[in-house]
Parts: C-alpha cells; structure tokens; sequence
C-alpha cells in the first residue's frame, strides 16, 4: 500500500477479507480481497507436541489442495521434519520458529491457546471440538472433517519376526497414566497368554514425581529408550495392535494405520480420532481436559481440577478402568482383524479400513 502502511488482522483464522481504503472524498483509492491461490504460505503451529503435529500436518496438503496456493511451508519440531518431508512431498518443511520468508502472503498458526476461550486462533473453544480441528479450524477446511495422518518410515521391515503388540504406559501428567493397580500386570498377562510378545515403547523407562513414579510393565519387553520415531514408526506399522493412552505415540500408530486401543478418561473420545477401541468409563469423574472452564495446568503432573485433594477418588477417570475392559477390547479387535497368533493368522489390514466400517 501507499506510502509503506499494513492492514493487520487481529484475527489468526482463514477468513476471506476484502480490503478498502477511501481518501478524504470517499473516493476508492485501493481494494484487495483475500486470496492465497498462486501465493506463498506459512503453517507455524502453536505447539512443539508430537501429538499435535501429527494431528495437523495432514491439514497442510488440505489446505494446498482446496485454495492452491504456490508453495505451503509448514514449520515442524526438528526431529519431525525428514519424516513428514518423506511423507508429504507436496509440502515444504522449516524449523519452527524460524523467521518467515519475505514473500510470505499468509502465515496461520494451528493452536489450542489458554486460556481455552481465545478467539484469536479459533472460531470456536478448542475444548469443545477434535484436535484436528486446531488445523482445520485456522486454515479454513469447514465443514471440518477427519484426515487420516499417513506416515512413511525410512525403512520398511519387521524387526521382529514374531507376532507382536506394542505398549505406551508413560506420561507426561499423572491424569494421563492408566494406573489402575493392576492394570497392566493382567493385560500383559493375557496378550503373551494368547501368543504376542508385548513390547513397550515409551521414551521413558521412569516417570512420575513426588507420591507417583510409573515403571516400564512387568512382563513387558524393555523397547523404552531416545529411539528415532522412524523406527518408532516402523515397529508399529509392523505390530498386531498398539495399547496406549492419549498421547503422541497413540497418534504415530494411527498415522501407521496400525490397530489402537486407546485408554484415556481425562479426555472425551470425540477429542481424539473416530475409533471403536476407544477406552473410557463414564460412570465415573471423567473428561475434564475438555471442560472449557477448566484450563489443563502443564507444569503440574498431578493435576487433577475436581478432587486434587481426595485421595479417594483423585485420577479415578483412570483407575477405575479395569483391566478386563482392556482385555474385552483386546479381544474385540482381534476378532474383528481375525488375529490368533497361534494359529498363524496375523494382521492382513490396516486400522483405517476397519474403523470406516463402524
């Protein structure tokens, strides 16, 4: 514009504005309507979580396919970038917080902000919506739907040669950790009794402060360790099925199309992707990190907003999940997968196939 002024939007959203300005006659002097086709664009999201990025990168082909734009850059965690550059050619990869380019037109940053009633970012309470829509929601994919993340490791063979499932039991908060007493004793127990070698995968062999400390299961084989995700990636696309909670390994099998029983009670099972091996008990306190009044508190790893100090019932969204509503899903899915490691029959189909059939 004349003389070097910027129009600033205070809004991070797509949204399709026209601008105008008039001079001191009402005269129209400049108009310009929103449009990135043939431009240049920046995704920056708003958090450095494996889950989340996951979750969103799909988004950013989305994007380019419906508003065709030049170039899409999507500016990802270092550790993620080769992996999503083998995975979506069609996009331009950069570290993020990195300065954007200077021929930028647009720049939009997939978020769920706190407090969780920002508008800035999103349309709508993040709370209230799955997490693919901190994407969908900024970038301007309405109505919103579900896409897949689809994840391509750099070597592609089973390491290991018997049938097996994989295990994430870390993290990051208390609310997060199926700590039901015996949990994963029984549900290990069981998947080795049927046939599986049970791997754990988690980063962490210990994790936990102060009245909570949380160990790699016994009976599960030690796989915990700073491991490439590639490799991560590669043994859950291998893998008969994958038991975690709501977390970013939980959305790396999925983007491996690999089976997933998932565990959570903190969370509502709207908030992560369709799926029918979705565990929760909903007789119980439950589903508080999508409660809109109620911002998640990070840097503590007990939190626990509505009995924090009940001993009685505090994490009873986890604890009350028994394991034999495990193992009950466990078998569901191996029946649906026609899976019997014993009788040599293995998984023949990815997740996605079966899930569309709910």
């Amino acid at each position: 514009m004349e003389n070097g002024a910027t129009a600033v939007s205070d809004s991070a959203c797509f949204t399709p504005w026209r601008i105008e300005v008039f001079n001191a006659d009402r005269k129209l002097v400049f108009a310009h309507d929103f449009n990135v086709e043939g431009k240049n664009v920046v995704i920056e999201p708003g958090s450095r979580l494996l889950g989340d990025n996951i979750a969103w990168v799909p988004y950013a082909l989305e994007f380019k396919r419906r508003y065709k734009p030049n170039k899409v850059t999507f500016l990802a965690p270092a550790h993620l970038i080769d992996m999503f550059k083998r995975s979506y050619p069609e996009i331009e990869f950069g570290l993020g917080s990195t300065e954007h380019p200077p021929d930028t037109y647009a720049s939009f940053y997939p978020a769920q902000p706190f407090p969780s009633t920002e508008k800035k970012f999103l349309p709508q309470c993040w709370k209230l919506n799955p997490l693919q829509y901190g994407a969908a929601g900024p970038l301007g994919i309405n109505p919103f739907k579900e896409i897949q993340p689809k994840l391509i490791p750099a070597k592609n063979e089973r390491p290991i040669k018997e049938p097996y499932v994989v295990i994430a039991s870390m993290g990051s908060a208390e609310c997060k950790i199926w700590n039901h007493p015996t949990g994963w004793l029984n549900t290990i127990q069981f998947l080795k009794s049927v046939g599986y070698r049970v791997l754990c995968i988690d980063r962490d062999k210990v994790v936990g402060t102060a009245n909570h400390y949380h160990y790699v299961p016994f009976g599960a084989e030690d796989f915990t360790g700073n491991i490439p995700l590639d490799e991560r990636l590669n043994m859950l696309m291998h893998a008969e099925f994958f038991i975690g909670m709501s977390s970013g390994l939980s959305w790396l099998s999925w983007a491996a199309d690999c089976p997933t029983i998932m565990i959570s009670g903190f969370s509502l099972p709207y908030y992560e992707y369709r799926n029918p091996y979705r565990v929760i008990n909903n007789h119980v306190c439950s589903g508080c990190f999508n409660n809109a009044e109620q911002d998640f508190e990070h840097s503590k790893f007990e939190w626990c907003p509505r009995f924090q100090d009940d001993e009685t019932k505090r994490f009873e969204c986890m604890r009350s999940i028994t394991p034999a509503y495990v193992i009950n899903t466990a078998r569901q899915l191996m029946r649906d997968f026609n899976l019997d490691p014993k009788a040599g029959k293995t998984r023949k189909i990815g997740f996605q196939e079966v899930i569309d059939r709910y």
